[in-house]
């Protein structure tokens, strides 16, 4: 936790959260979810699940947390597996 905070796991069912400003999530194992709740944070994992939070414009105030597999969309963006994704400054979801 904290701002600029990294997580990194490897393994089966192996998760990783990080909820500060500007935070950092990545999994490589299979089933593994990895999560980033703070503003401006980023994930990616290889063979699981991204979660990530949307914030209001204040920065301050969750608009909606996403959810999805390797493959799957969140906001018309395809997943693929080792990729990092966050909010840019528009507050539109890409890769970085």
């Amino acid at each position: 936790m904290g701002r600029h905070a990294c997580s990194f796991t490897d393994g089966k069912n192996a998760h990783s959260v990080t909820m500060g400003e500007d935070a950092y999530s990545h999994t490589i194992g299979e089933n593994s979810v990895s999560c980033a709740l703070g503003y401006d944070s980023k994930v990616a994992t290889r063979k699981g699940f991204v979660v990530i939070a949307e914030y209001e414009e204040d920065k301050k105030t969750i608009k909606k947390i996403h959810a999805a597999k390797v493959g799957e969309e969140i906001l018309g963006v395809v997943i693929d597996a080792d990729v990092l994704y966050g909010f840019d400054d528009d507050g539109i979801f890409t890769k970085f």
